[in-house]
């Protein structure tokens, strides 16, 4: 590489060979400050894709989050009023078997209010069965299911004691109709109850 170098001096003369050896490092340096820019700004794209990728999950993040809270706090809005209008049903069921517990030779009177009394009873379940269909969407899986099973055994109950009343007031269905209540639907009703206490937020007993 010596004797390379000093040939060239021969040559081309020290001036030019200071000039080629300049313009070499020159181009040296430059092709290195070219090559760390470009590398440098590959490295900014990718930290800026990064941020925007970064924000963008954010966002998504923020608006799942979002839209989570406002399906919760609208199933703690309806909880209350799905409660108090099964609650209000099995009351209504029970005031109607009790307030007509085997009654024979009803008067027209009586007749009239029984069967009053029952379309009162099947209103309050559709009403109820229309509630749940129209809010049933703000509720767990879980509670949703209760609800439904809860109306459609008090259903079952109503219609018991309804064709109990074509067939002379049998004791046996009267009966049956009551113990229904305590076996079939209460049971329904304590597990409703723990779940809606526990939906919203009650220390558990």
């Amino acid at each position: 590489m010596e004797g390379l170098l000093i040939e060239l001096l021969k040559n081309i003369g020290i001036p030019i060979a200071v000039t080629i050896i300049t313009a070499i490092l020159v181009f040296k340096y430059l092709a290195s400050k070219w090559i760390e820019s470009k590398f440098t700004k590959s490295l900014e794209d990718h930290k800026h894709k990064l941020e925007n990728e970064r924000e963008k999950l954010k966002f998504e993040i923020n608006s799942l989050f979002n839209r989570v809270t406002k399906i919760h706090e609208k199933e703690i809005e309806v909880l209350p009023i799905a409660w108090k209008k099964l609650d209000d049903l099995l009351d209504l069921l029970r005031k109607f078997i009790r307030e007509h517990h085997c009654i024979n030779n009803k008067s027209p009177k009586e007749l009239d209010d029984f069967y009053k009394e029952s379309e009162e009873v099947a209103d309050a379940c559709l009403e109820f069965q229309n509630y749940i269909t129209k809010k049933g969407i703000f509720l767990s899986p879980d509670i949703k299911n209760k609800f439904k099973e809860a109306e459609r055994a008090i259903r079952t109950v109503w219609a018991k004691r309804k064709n109990a009343e074509s067939d002379n007031d049998r004791y046996d269905l009267i009966t049956e109709v009551c113990d229904s209540i305590k076996k079939d639907i209460s049971p329904i009703m304590d597990e409703i109850e723990k779940l809606v206490q526990k939906r919203l937020g009650f220390p558990e007993k």
